[in-house]
């Protein structure tokens, strides 16, 4: 059957079995997920063991959402992310091009991408409700985040330590967190 979602294109699709919401047929969704009400999954998005409810998972062209072990509801959107590890997405938040990893995100001013960062131009996202910090393999707290950029590039004027270290101390300043603290010259 043909679908209209709500983005504007049309892909054969069914309503997934528990909970009715739609899914496109290159979408993959598990059958222990739930995808109920208004929800649709579409595009090659990933849902394993999750609940999506009145909200929509969707990718473009060039990356795919992946939705694990996580809740996505309230008429959030998931668009090129990563939702993972009991996270909570909801409120009408949209989460795009990000990684959110054990949080909780209820409105879009509760995270931040930024991209191309880094030695591998690649996104880096954080998160208010848990103060973390993700990029390519790394995943952690801001505290352990400022370690890790002060560890892997040791020398003060090193181009991405001083980028990542200014993103840091932006959000910081962005949702009124304490800041970096100055090292001994």
């Amino acid at each position: 059957m043909i679908h209209l979602f709500r983005d504007g294109t049309q892909a054969e699709a069914h309503q997934h079995p528990r909970g009715g919401g739609w899914v496109a047929e290159t979408a993959s969704v598990n059958d222990d997920s739930e995808v109920s009400g208004y929800s649709e999954v579409s595009g090659h998005s990933v849902v394993r063991y999750s609940e999506v409810r009145d909200s929509c998972v969707r990718d473009s062209d060039v990356r795919y959402s992946v939705v694990r072990d996580s809740v996505v509801r309230g008429h959030s959107e998931v668009r090129d992310a990563v939702v993972s590890d009991d996270s909570e997405v909801s409120g009408h938040s949209v989460v795009r091009n990000a990684v959110v990893r054990n949080a909780v995100v209820r409105d879009s001013d509760e995270i931040l991408s930024i991209s191309p960062l880094g030695s591998r131009n690649a996104t880096l996202t954080f998160t208010l409700s848990n103060l973390s910090a993700h990029t390519g393999c790394f995943s952690g707290t801001f505290s352990e985040f400022e370690k890790k950029v002060k560890t892997t590039y040791p020398e003060p004027d090193n181009q991405h330590r001083v980028s990542y270290l200014a993103t840091l101390q932006f959000v910081k300043t962005l949702w009124k967190i304490a800041p970096i603290e100055e090292e001994p010259k």
